[in-house]
């Protein structure tokens, strides 16, 4: 099925832009979509020959096995639908951005001021930036991505945040919901036991839905339909792909002489193994080839 497209998108400026990179990469060329649409907008929902097609997958990849009043009470709530991203900032002729995973590589690299000197920083899960971590993993954050277990906003020590919020399951419609209406999470319920989640530390008139569509590009274009969806780290950096000129990713590639992550207190050994969920491996060899087909640049070390 056609993955539905941003009738927004302008074509970048900016001589180097990661588009141009089509030129020399037939894998690259072969699989990026330009102008796929990134975010849930009231339209999806409520236009029904666009939520019919959307309707054909349940979440990550589609709104299927979910009422659409559900759908609808999210995407038309005016802090929802007043939400901007860019929050006043001008956005640049070429636009440099950087995405901060969790890995231990960063740990001990004192690359924050090189990550801070990027017009835009994405951050997802625990993504601690002050203190300690700072001189490592910087400061700045412009956009954070997060699920309903996986939300850390405390650990973001930017004021000047917009927010991604991912939705894999049915639970997360609700949260979702919650969400914008300024409400307490919902009970969540796994196995037969009950859970109380916090309430996230973010503003909700700066936050938007990832589009199913973009989670369904990027497992069949990029990770080849294996394992069960896309890690946030994935979607965090084909965001950044999509929207920025340039891309370097931190905290990436499961390095086995780092710690599994950068904040950890003792050394944690990373896996190799992938879960029912993840294929950390697919990804893993991902990162490297867009580095080499020069999409992405992977921060590495050599030491």
């Amino acid at each position: 099925m056609e993955y539905m497209r941003d009738p927004y998108y302008e074509t970048p400026e900016c001589p180097k832009t990661i588009r141009k990179q089509t030129r020399y990469s037939k894998w690259f060329r072969e699989r990026y979509i330009p102008d796929i649409k990134l975010f849930l907008e009231p339209a999806d929902v409520n236009d029904y020959e666009k939520y019919y097609k959307l309707s054909h997958y349940s979440l990550p990849f589609g709104l299927g096995g979910t009422p659409r009043d559900k759908f609808g009470r999210l995407v038309n709530n005016i802090n929802y639908t007043k939400s901007f991203l860019m929050s006043g900032r001008k956005r640049p002729k070429c636009l440099r951005c950087a995405v901060i995973g969790c890995g231990g590589v960063i740990n001990g690299s004192f690359a924050g001021e090189e990550i801070d000197n990027h017009d835009l920083v994405f951050r997802l899960n625990h993504a601690h930036s002050s203190g300690e971590f700072a001189k490592d993993a910087g400061t700045k954050t412009s956009f954070y991505t997060f699920f309903p277990e996986s939300q850390h906003a405390e650990d973001v020590a930017d004021s000047n945040v917009s927010y991604f919020y991912t939705m894999f399951k049915p639970y997360d419609v609700d949260y979702g919901i919650n969400l914008v209406e300024d409400a307490d999470p919902p009970i969540y319920v796994s196995k037969g036991k009950k859970y109380k989640l916090r309430k996230p530390l973010i503003n909700n008139q700066r936050t938007r839905c990832i589009h199913p569509d973009f989670f369904r590009y990027i497992f069949t274009h990029y990770l080849d339909s294996k394992s069960h969806r896309p890690t946030t780290g994935a979607l965090v950096v084909f965001l950044a792909i999509h929207m920025c000129d340039e891309v370097n990713i931190y905290g990436f590639g499961y390095d086995s002489r780092f710690t599994l992550h950068y904040y950890d207190k003792k050394f944690v050994a990373h896996t190799d193994k992938s879960t029912a969920l993840h294929d950390v491996d697919n990804e893993r060899v991902l990162w490297n080839k867009l580095h080499e087909a020069g999409v992405i640049r992977l921060f590495k070390r050599d030491e």
